[in-house]
């Protein structure tokens, strides 16, 4: 059963695209699987360009009255001119690739019976051939109990294993040895432009700024043969085996100090602990320490072609060949990418997860709040990967207090505030260029709501974890400093409705009297934000037992705020009116954030509105990017219409192409299975895996649906692991697409609706005690 879940090829990769993702969370790895010449792309979580400053604009305040007066007297041009050329900061920093690691190998002949793939089931990336009479093998895993990347080179001939080790990097760096170990140095730059901001010096370095430095050191652990060092390269000759540990670090220390910590005592410190551990020693703990999170999910659905390569596999799959097994592997490469680039006390997951290539990544390879961050991690809970959360959670503390500085200067309120866009130090403002002049940035820049949005994920990990002292210690904290800002912000229009009165739908626009517009007083995504925002910390002040005067001020504000409307064609109306839209197919489905990922509509709570939502989402089209696909994919779920489902979740899944960008409608994987926007964001696997758990279970406080949009395609099968609110955890088999049996478990005593389409059963849940639903036909 092992063999299905590995991602294999009969060719080394050319292409960044087609390498293998390895990673423990903090180090990231890019396997190439090369014969004579292996390249192995470096990343580490911490390295970003820039430190702590502030890019708020203390001039902000001055016209934001200003610019929510004209939106809300309907002077769209006043008010856009306002807030590109007045109330805008300065850009984020941008993630950058550590390094390249290089393996240059002495073989005896012709390369023959090449393959390499990536284990599922162990995170271990392998490359195996023959070359003359000897099989060469490699291995390749970053372990997270021993926090270094480990390589294991054999060859099954004695003598025959002869490699030259080397190492560069793009930014500015030195390459020495010492103590026999290569040591690759260097700084990060000052500045790194968006790659979409052109202008002369776009990557600035200052040698006397206190920017991040980073180490990586190349270490010999263990081989038969001669070690030497030449010309600043590692050398093994005439060995059988070695084992090379590759340990990064940078000064980073934390979002809001100065980045002065020694990498080089980071590396000695790891190293260190890992004096006289076998490559085997090294292997189990990183295995078991995988498996604990890995193996609490499996998903069947049929028999897979594992006897061909990943990117034949998928090409044919696109041409119709069936595939079941293909369902599983990405479902499990997606819940795999997780574990690898988010574990407790790294960073959270940014657009690229942990990988990067470029110095001046697409958008940054940062932190976009208004849906991708938070698509990250729409998989984490559901999946049975709660503890991968927890990055987010210490980000969205980070926020929480650099907001509090951005809501006073940009809004003039208190509690706390993001925007659309953030980075390692936690940036809040509304991005834009330092000349205001430049600035046509407020389609997507000035959205004072992401603060809302990543406050759901506090409730969630509360609603999944069941951990009161989370809630009232670590969430609710948050939570009640985030409404506070709200409640400052929010207005009266003339109806007597509370709005926003000056925000965006993210990154849409719309026309009125022949011109495109941005801002609107109160677009739909704002009405279902604020609703779930508002209505989650009542719930959470309630269940904290606190007693907390802000609670009828909350509610108050509840029960006045707009509330959504439906249009002349049925639909849910994005914005406070109805306008002409500019893009009718936009990748983003903002106004139907209060479907999904909120659960404040539904077909069966309310109907009328779930209806209009589904008008919205046929209008939306099936194009798309990949994360755009991977968000409609959860959308249908919740329509409760599976084969929808599966046409969205085919077309994420169909071969994508590495020549070009396309920012509108490419979608599509890679031959490794990374999600192409195009170009790869790590948002569209979490997403799609996210809309898978929910074609088989969705769940609400002391409420759990079985199967509510299973697609035809999925006839037999079952899903282990799944969880529900509540803690519970879920097995379900299916037979002719029906349920034969679900298995519920819960770490609590506590009453469960279990629901079958129309048929319900209550079930009485002891701790830790499986107990078997089945439902009469």
């Amino acid at each position: 059963m092992a063999e299905h879940l590995k991602l294999w090829y009969d060719k080394p990769s050319e292409i960044w695209e087609d390498a293998l993702p390895i990673g423990n969370g903090r180090i990231g790895g890019m396997v190439y699987g090369g014969t004579a010449h292996e390249i192995i792309k470096l990343n580490e979580d911490t390295l970003w360009s820039g430190c702590p400053k502030d890019k708020n604009n203390p001039e902000a305040f001055k016209y934001m009255e200003q610019a929510r007066k004209a939106v809300m007297e309907g002077d769209i041009d006043k008010a856009q001119e306002l807030t590109d050329r007045h109330m805008l900061g300065h850009w984020t920093e941008s993630y950058l690739p550590f390094g390249n690691l290089y393996l240059d190998f002495e073989l005896p002949g012709e390369v023959l019976q090449y393959r390499r793939e990536l284990d599922l089931k162990s995170a271990l990336a392998a490359t195996q051939f023959c070359c003359g009479e000897t099989v060469y093998k490699r291995e390749v895993f970053v372990s997270k109990p021993a926090e270094v990347m480990v390589i294991h080179l054999a060859a099954s001939v004695k003598n025959q294993l002869n490699v030259t080790i080397s190492a560069d990097s793009l930014l500015k760096h030195l390459v020495h040895d010492k103590d026999y170990n290569l040591i690759l140095s260097g700084k990060a730059p000052f500045d790194c432009m968006p790659s979409y901001y052109q202008v002369e010096d776009p990557i600035l370095y200052d040698d006397e700024s206190c920017t991040e430095t980073f180490e990586g050191c190349i270490h010999i652990q263990y081989t038969d043969g001669q070690i030497s060092l030449i010309d600043r390269k590692l050398s093994i000759k005439n060995a059988a085996e070695a084992v090379v540990l590759v340990s990064l670090a940078t000064s980073f220390t934390s979002y809001n100090q100065i980045p002065d910590g020694n990498p080089a005592e980071k590396n000695r410190e790891y190293l260190k602990k890992l004096e006289g551990k076998t490559y085997q020693e090294l292997l189990t703990d990183h295995r078991k320490d995988y498996n604990s999170l890995f193996n609490r999910m499996e998903l069947n659905l049929g028999e897979g072609r594992d006897d061909i390569p990943t990117d034949k596999r998928i090409l044919e799959f696109s041409k119709g060949t069936l595939d079941k097994g293909l369902y599983e592997l990405f479902f499990q490469f997606n819940r795999y990418l997780l574990i690898a680039g988010s574990r407790p006390g790294t960073q959270a997951a940014n657009l690229q997860g942990i990988w990067n290539q470029e110095l001046r990544a697409p958008w940054s390879s940062n932190y976009t709040i208004n849906i991708n961050t938070q698509m990250n991690y729409w998989l984490s809970e559901t999946c049975n990967l709660s503890e991968c959360t927890e990055p987010l959670i210490d980000f969205i503390k980070h926020l929480s207090e650099n907001g509090e500085k951005t809501a006073k200067l940009h809004h003039n309120c208190s509690g706390w505030v993001s925007h659309h866009n953030s980075d390692i130090w936690a940036h809040t403002a509304p991005v834009g260029p330092r000349t205001p002049e430049e600035a046509d940035c407020t389609g997507y820049s000035y959205w004072p709501m992401s603060s809302g949005w990543l406050c759901r994920h506090l409730w969630e990990h509360y609603l999944f974890t069941g951990d009161i002292s989370f809630l009232k210690e670590t969430a609710l904290p948050i939570l009640l400093k985030a409404c506070r800002f709200y409640l400052d912000f929010l207005t009266e229009d003339a109806d007597g409705h509370l709005v926003t009165g000056l925000s965006i739908s993210p990154e849409n626009s719309y026309k009125k009297d022949g011109n495109v517009y941005h801002l609107d007083k109160m677009p739909a995504m704002d009405i279902g934000i604020l609703r779930e925002l508002f209505t989650t910390t009542l719930q959470a002040v309630k269940r904290a037992e606190l007693k907390n005067n802000i609670a009828d001020e909350i509610s108050e504000a509840l029960d006045k705020l707009a509330y959504y409307r439906i249009g002349s064609g049925g639909q849910l109306l994005e914005y406070s009116r109805e306008y002409e839209e500019v893009e009718v197919d936009h990748r983003h489905s903002s106004h139907l954030y209060c479907l999904y990922p909120s659960q404040e509509i539904s077909p069966v709570k309310t109907p009328e509105l779930a209806k209009a939502c589904r008008v919205s989402l046929i209008n939306r089209g099936s194009v798309g990017t990949g994360w755009g696909q991977a968000w409609k994919i959860c959308l249908w779920a919740r329509l409760l219409e599976g084969d929808r489902c599966l046409t969205m979740l085919k077309m994420i899944m169909r071969p994508a192409g590495t020549s070009d960008y396309n920012f509108s409608d490419g979608s599509g994987i890679y031959k490794n299975m990374f999600d192409a926007h195009p170009p790869f964001q790590i948002d569209g696997n979490f997403g799609a895996a996210a809309g898978i758990a929910e074609m088989f279970v969705q769940s609400e406080p002391g409420s759990i649906s079985l199967l509510p949009a299973l697609p035809a395609e999925f006839s037999d099968g079952y899903i282990k692991g799944l969880k529900c609110r509540g803690n519970i955890t879920i097995d379900i088999w299916f037979k002719n697409h029906e349920l034969e049996y679900a298995l519920l478990s819960s770490e609590q005593e506590q009453t469960v609706d279990v629901m079958l389409q129309k048929k319900k059963q209550t079930v009485r849940l002891d701790s830790n005690t499986p107990v078997k639903i089945c439902f009469s036909k």
